[in-house]
């Protein structure tokens, strides 16, 4: 695994992380049976992990999905939409010539 995340991002995930799993075996060793407390401790160590490893698999997800959206806005159906609109600009931006346009100005003169 290649990291995606910085050293500064991961020292973060760290120090949040040792706190965090503090806070969770704390609060363990009083209600060891509780599960909210139990998940906490498991984000807390997927934290720590992530820390260590200088990989976050959600950050790859986000970069992966944006990649797949940007390949898809360069294809083909892109053009045609762009094409599209620059023809529907230059129709709505050319001046009209049509016939009530031209009696409109025989009648000013």
């Amino acid at each position: 695994m290649k990291p995606n995340i910085g050293f500064l991002n991961a020292f973060i995930r760290l120090v949040l992380g040792f706190t965090m799993i503090s806070f969770a075996i704390a609060r363990l060793s009083k209600r060891p049976s509780c599960t909210k407390n139990q998940l906490f401790a498991f984000f807390s160590a997927k934290t720590i992990a992530e820390g260590l490893m200088r990989y976050c698999p959600v950050t790859a997800w986000i970069k992966s999905s944006s990649t797949s959206t940007q390949e898809k806005a360069e294809g083909s159906d892109s053009d045609e939409a762009f094409q599209l609109m620059t023809d529907f600009i230059k129709t709505v931006a050319s001046p009209k010539t049509d016939e009530a346009t031209s009696v409109n100005q025989d009648v000013n003169i």
